[in-house]
């Protein structure tokens, strides 16, 4: 014997005498799907159950996935910006913004100063980055002491110019620079 689906069901689920049953046998719906011979409900009975399968998959399941797939990822990038922040924890309190110091000892903003000095070259401003480094604009001094000051950063104190920015005046042997030293 194969199971029986609708009005059966129904009534064996909810009574005869429910009231649920008697509304639902008493709609034009029910009347409709009664007249239809075995094999047409069937086929309504299976489309409705595909129905609702694709309803509890696209309303239900799907969004519980992307929520769930969401979550991961949102504790990852959390769990490796702890990891960061614990790596750089001593660093930030020192006071990060600090520049590190050269291999001689002296810190890196000192050294540059002291270094520059030797050269006669005039500092328009230098202060530490968020890196480590030092940014340094230079305005109106000489083009062949700063290469040379930058060269001597290099060889003898092991600095490395990360950025260069250098920009010839009116005026010749000239120049405007702006380093981003580490």
């Amino acid at each position: 014997m194969t199971p029986q689906f609708g009005i059966a069901s129904l009534r064996t689920a909810f009574g005869q005498r429910s009231k649920l049953g008697f509304a639902w046998r008493d709609s034009p719906i029910a009347r409709r799907y009664l007249a239809l011979s075995a094999r047409d409900r069937r086929a309504v009975n299976i489309g409705l159950a595909a129905a609702v399968a694709m309803f509890l998959y696209a309303g239900v399941y799907q969004p519980i996935v992307e929520y769930r797939t969401a979550a991961i990822a949102n504790y990852l990038t959390q769990q490796s910006r702890l990891q960061w922040m614990q790596a750089h924890e001593a660093r930030a309190r020192r006071g990060g913004t600090q520049a590190a110091p050269s291999s001689s000892g002296q810190s890196l903003l000192t050294l540059v100063d002291s270094t520059a000095k030797a050269f006669d070259l005039r500092l328009t401003r230098y202060q530490p980055d968020s890196n480590g480094g030092v940014t340094v604009v230079i305005e109106g001094q000489p083009f062949n002491p700063i290469l040379k000051w930058t060269e001597r950063l290099a060889a003898e104190h092991g600095l490395r110019i990360a950025t260069a920015s250098i920009h010839g005046q009116e005026e010749p042997g000239l120049v405007n620079a702006h380093f981003r030293i580490r």
